[in-house]
C-alpha cells in the first residue's frame, strides 16, 4: 500500500507573527521574574545604589523604593538621606521627640523638643537677647566683623520658651492663616529658638522681616559659616525644611560643622545630620 505524501503549506506572515508572539511572551516572563527578584529595571539599579551608601538603613528599603519611584529624577544618595530624615512623610507627622541634645541638634517639623524644655547656660547679649554662651560669642564676633566691613547688624530674636512660642505661632495663624503661618513660624516645641542657638538678624533700626534683600543679608550669607553659623532656611532647601526662605534666621552649629557643610555643598542641617550624626560617619577624615 503506497503512502500519499501531503505537502503542508505554511503561511509565512502567520508564522512570523507566531514567532514574534512567542518571543514577546518569553521576554515578558523573564522580565517579571527578574523584577520580582529585584534585579532588573530602575528599582534594581537604585536598590544597589541605595545599599552602597554608608547611611543606608535596610529597615527602610521599601520606603526608599517608594520615595524613589515618586521622585524618579532624584539621585539615590538624596533619596536615602531624605527618607532617613523622615521627609517621605508629611510635615508634623511621624514626629520623634528629641532625647539626645549633643550638638548639632536637629529640630524641625519631624523632630520635637520635650514639653518645658529649657537649655542651660543662657546669657544675655547687649541688645537684651538670650542665647547659649557659645552662640553669644560667635554672634558678637560676626556682628563686629560685619561692622568692620561697613555692615551694621543686630540680633532681634534668639531664645524663646516653648510657652512663648505657642502664643507667637497662634498670633501668626490669626494674622496669616494656618498654611502661611506654617511656612514662616514653627509650632511650639518645633522651633530652633528653644535651643538658644538660633538668632534672627536685622539691619540696625529695622525688623527681621526687612532683612532679606539687603547688602547686610548678602554679607551675612557669605561670611556666616566662618563664625559657625548656617543660614538655616533658604529658597533651595524649602522643600526639606517646610519654611520659606528666611535669610535673617541663622543657626549656630559650630565652625567645624558649618565649614564642612559649606565645603561639601550640603544645603540643609537635615542632610548633615543624617550623614554625619545619625549614622555616625567619621567626621575627622
Amino acid at each position: 500500500m503506497s503512502r500519499k505524501r501531503v505537502k503542508l503549506k505554511i503561511n509565512p506572515i502567520r508564522a512570523g507573527l507566531t514567532a514574534v508572539c512567542v518571543v514577546l511572551i518569553a521576554f515578558g516572563v523573564f522580565s517579571v521574574s527578574v523584577n520580582r527578584e529585584g534585579g532588573g529595571g530602575d528599582a534594581g539599579r537604585n536598590g544597589a545604589a541605595y545599599a552602597s551608601l554608608e547611611y543606608y538603613d535596610a529597615k527602610l528599603r521599601q520606603r526608599y523604593e517608594a520615595y524613589g519611584a515618586a521622585n524618579p529624577n532624584m539621585p539615590p544618595s538624596e533619596v536615602v538621606w531624605r527618607v532617613d530624615a523622615g521627609l517621605d512623610a508629611p510635615f508634623y507627622s511621624n514626629v520623634r521627640e528629641i532625647t539626645d541634645f549633643t550638638p548639632p541638634v536637629l529640630v524641625n517639623k519631624h523632630n520635637r523638643l520635650p514639653d518645658g524644655y529649657e537649655p542651660e547656660g543662657l546669657m544675655y547679649t547687649s541688645s537684651g537677647q538670650m542665647m547659649t554662651a557659645e552662640t553669644k560669642t560667635a554672634y558678637e564676633a560676626l556682628r563686629d566683623a560685619a561692622g568692620e566691613a561697613g555692615f551694621h547688624i543686630n540680633a532681634v530674636a534668639a531664645y524663646r520658651s516653648v510657652e512663648y512660642q505657642k502664643g507667637y505661632y497662634n498670633k501668626a495663624v490669626m494674622e496669616r492663616g494656618k498654611e502661611a503661618a506654617d511656612r514662616r513660624v514653627p509650632r511650639a516645641g518645633f522651633s530652633e529658638h528653644h535651643l538658644g542657638v538660633a538668632i534672627d538678624l536685622a539691619v540696625v533700626g529695622g525688623g527681621a522681616d526687612e532683612f532679606a534683600g539687603t547688602r547686610e543679608a548678602e554679607w551675612v550669607a557669605e561670611n556666616a559659616p566662618s563664625f559657625g553659623f548656617i543660614t538655616r532656611y533658604t529658597a533651595e532647601n524649602a522643600d526639606v525644611t517646610g519654611y520659606d526662605a528666611a535669610p535673617e534666621h541663622l543657626t549656630y552649629v559650630g565652625a567645624e560643622v558649618a565649614g564642612r557643610m559649606s565645603a561639601e555643598g550640603i544645603g540643609s542641617l537635615e542632610e548633615y545630620w543624617v550623614r554625619y550624626v545619625a549614622y555616625g560617619i567619621n567626621t575627622s577624615d
